[in-house]
């Protein structure tokens, strides 16, 4: 692999299958959950870099998560974390938006793209300097990221949650991992609540996004610590 890409630091901060890395979430609010008021920007980064996580991932999307790219880059002057941009991204404009924005991860969405769009805009990414993340949920949209498995400096992420009907199986990325013959890092999204849930992903994945079992938990730091195994400092 071209060394380069291992210096880009949203893909350096999760490679490696020794550990499930955990990326954790900040969104203002989700269709499947409402608004996320329980702790403010400020506590959850803290708790975030205290409880051992890798990355942050923000949503910018306004219309269905109350995000914006204005949220990015106030959790940006907050932390040293990568961070990863999440929304429905379409063109470069939204990459050249990421990049100023100062994330280091970008997420495209299969579903969301044609074939050539995927490859055009992953391609674009990388040679801005931003890590793409793939997402894919099912075999309809691995069909259309296999010229991407092996492309350098790509992650590839598969979504426990349908799009479609919001549903969510924490087990389903499983059903997929076989299918996916690549040495790119590969990451889980959604559904997780509890540590012991990992446990069937452990050595098949690099890490893991976590977003509303933190969100929604009294004390984020401690529950993240239950999926990293970071020991809190005295």
């Amino acid at each position: 692999m071209n060394n380069s890409y291992k210096n880009y630091g949203f893909y350096k901060a999760i490679a490696g299958k020794n550990q499930i890395s955990v990326i954790a979430e900040i969104k203002k609010k989700s269709p499947s959950h409402g608004d996320f008021t329980r702790h403010s920007e400020t506590d959850l980064v803290k708790a975030y870099e205290a409880g051992g996580a890798r990355a942050i991932s923000v949503i910018s999307d306004k219309l269905r998560f109350n995000g914006s790219l204005e949220l990015l880059k106030k959790i940006k002057t907050m932390t040293k974390l990568p961070i990863l941009r999440k929304d429905f991204l379409t063109s470069k404009n939204d990459v050249d938006q990421t990049v100023q924005a100062g994330a280091s991860g970008i997420l495209l969405i299969a579903h969301n793209l044609q074939k050539d769009q995927l490859q055009e805009l992953a391609a674009y990414s990388l040679a801005q300097g931003l890590t793409p993340l793939i997402e894919i949920h099912d075999e309809e949209d691995l069909k259309k990221i296999m010229d991407l498995l092996d492309q350098e400096g790509i992650i590839i992420g598969i979504n426990n949650r349908d799009l479609k009907t919001l549903k969510i199986n924490v087990y389903h990325g499983l059903s997929l991992l076989d299918k996916i013959k690549t040495k790119n890092p590969i990451i889980i999204e959604s559904a997780f609540s509890a540590a012991d849930e990992l446990k069937p992903y452990q050595g098949k994945i690099d890490g893991v996004l976590i977003g509303t079992s933190l969100l929604t938990s009294d004390h984020p730091q401690k529950k993240l610590e239950t999926f990293t195994g970071t020991t809190p400092t005295i």
